[in-house]
């Protein structure tokens, strides 16, 4: 990512040399096109931040130790527009998920649907939370990144995030009341 940030400097500042020592309108065009083409990808990043649709269910609320349960996820894609650079990473300490990649990148097409059918295995006793860690979507051009987090420091615990979460069965929720800030659930 470092590298392509270094590329695209590296590429706006020899066209704005081109333009400002040869001039007309290709070493303009060129210009232009330096400067406009980081903000299309960033747009096109928060797009697909927006519109990607996750799911993920277990098959057995109550696991024990040792034990493999089936485990269902799948990202979809139902704009016009082809989502690249999505990149799931499982919790992996207190489980494993069985026959899938860590850190895959996925290329969703419009219209597609990429369903995966396999089993997660408990290593321990007690409640936790199993499945998909974190969703990190890229642009097109691997300049920027976007995963969703709550900062801690930062946060006051208004609710504000809490009510204006537009996931069905709200993704950020207070789970130990407003003394801790709100939780970001990756699993709806």
């Amino acid at each position: 990512m470092k590298r392509n940030r270094l590329i695209m400097l590296a590429l706006i500042i020899l066209s704005m040399t081109f333009a400002s020592y040869y001039g007309g309108s290709i070493s303009y065009f060129l210009l232009f096109f330096a400067f406009v083409l980081p903000g299309v990808s960033l747009i096109y990043m928060f797009y697909v931040y927006a519109k990607l649709r996750v799911h993920q269910t277990i098959g057995s609320r109550t696991v024990y130790k040792g034990e493999n349960t089936d485990y269902h996820f799948s990202l979809g894609n139902e704009n016009r527009v082809p989502f690249t650079g999505v990149r799931l990473t499982f919790l992996s300490q207190l489980s494993t998920v069985r026959d899938l990649e860590e850190n895959q990148n996925y290329c969703l097409l419009p219209g597609d649907l990429v369903a995966k059918n396999t089993t997660v295995c408990c290593h321990y006793r007690g409640e936790y939370r199993v499945g998909i860690d974190s969703i990190v979507v890229t642009d097109f051009l691997n300049l920027f990144q976007k995963k969703p987090y709550i900062d801690k420091d930062k946060c006051i615990r208004c609710g504000i995030c809490v009510n204006s979460c537009p996931v069905p069965g709200k993704a950020v929720d207070f789970k130990k009341g407003r003394k801790e800030p709100p939780v970001y659930d990756y699993k709806k």
